[in-house]
């Protein structure tokens, strides 16, 4: 049996943060002490591995099932994910403060990417932007010196040093897949690896699934197991109906999944009020648009301030993606339709006049 009580917080570290540095964690020492039993939990209880070295050590986190949302956010061209591990490879012969040039960079992928491009395009060198400053924001590199507007607007150098982290970001599967088969793997503790896959769902994403969800008939023989094991861990209560299950959390549990609504996703809230709004099951493209303005300026104090500045037809588009990844709206041609998954949230939405900040 584990004793998580002792590393509690450090699991939330783990599920919350990309990476744990020796230098600036404050629980390091404990966690190393722990951290074999850490590494036995996780892997049992999540299937998940830590890649670890002496100076930084991170959780191997992979979704179960692949979509748009799972990308990088800042991304929006897929030769940005082709220049992402092209970037890492040329980090990877780079020593832990070595400098580099910006040009250094773009050298390299120009001569190894897959494809032909005009990288004297501004176009194409600013998505070699985006990925560097996504490389920044990792901590793979720090900027010394320089400017990447300079760089796409006059081809200016920039100054990167290398920090040796990038090396620990490419995940590593927990199998060994030389000679895998995947009948036997299904015939080998079948439910166990179904139930895993079910909880990883539940701690990456907005635990909320419907039937449609491969695993959603694993959820309901372990929700027993399941359930005693989200609160035990995260304070989290897990709701099933026949058809849907989503995670609920007090105020004061664990940061490491959120439930849906967010307390503090403004979108999410007047999302799911706004649908809930609707009392019609199916509605042209055009009428959702009126039906969204009207409702915006009954519920106006319900906005923050970021969502009452943009455009209605931008906000009400993000509204739908919204209601499209959680199976509760779609959209067929010119004509959206609403799901039956809608009647079951009726928990603490903002009612008119109160405030939201």
């Amino acid at each position: 049996m584990y004793n998580i009580e002792r590393y509690k917080d450090i699991l939330e570290d783990l599920f919350t943060k990309d990476y744990l540095y020796r230098n600036s964690y404050d629980e390091w020492y404990r966690l190393k002490e722990y951290q074999k039993e850490i590494e036995e939990y996780i892997k049992k209880i999540f299937g998940y591995t830590l890649s670890t070295s002496n100076d930084v050590i991170s959780l191997n986190k992979y979704s179960v099932l692949g979509d748009k949302s799972k990308g990088i956010k800042d991304f929006s061209d897929l030769d940005e994910y082709i220049i992402l591990p092209l970037v890492l490879n040329y980090l990877e012969d780079k020593y832990e403060k070595e400098t580099i040039l910006i040009s250094e960079i773009a050298e390299h992928i120009v001569n190894n990417f897959p494809e032909k491009r005009d990288w004297e395009n501004r176009r194409v060198s600013s998505k070699l932007v985006r990925v560097l400053k996504y490389c920044q924001e990792k901590k793979f590199i720090h900027k010394l010196d320089g400017s990447e507007d300079d760089y796409e607007k006059k081809e200016e150098e920039v100054l990167y040093e290398n920090t040796g982290i990038s090396k620990y970001f490419m995940e590593t599967l927990p199998y060994d897949l030389e000679g895998f088969d995947i009948n036997s793997a299904r015939i080998y503790n079948i439910k166990n690896l179904e139930k895993i896959q079910v909880l990883r769902r539940g701690l990456l994403e907005n635990f909320v699934i419907t039937k449609k969800y491969p695993y959603f008939s694993s959820l309901v023989e372990f929700r027993d197991e399941i359930e005693d094991l989200f609160e035990e861990l995260f304070g989290m209560r897990l709701i099933i109906f026949d058809e849907l299950a989503y995670l609920l959390k007090n105020d004061e549990s664990t940061r490491v999944s959120k439930n849906f609504p967010s307390p503090k996703n403004n979108l999410e809230r007047i999302s799911l009020k706004f649908f809930k709004y609707l009392n019609g099951e199916k509605y042209q493209m055009k009428e959702v648009l009126d039906k969204f303005i009207e409702y915006k300026n009954i519920y106006k104090p319900t906005f923050t301030k970021g969502n009452l500045n943009k455009k209605e037809e931008n906000l009400l588009n993000e509204i739908l993606e919204l209601g499209i990844e959680l199976n509760i709206i779609e959209i067929d041609k010119n004509y959206l339709k609403l799901g039956k998954y809608i009647e079951h949230f009726t928990i603490d939405i903002l009612e008119e006049g109160e405030e939201n900040e």
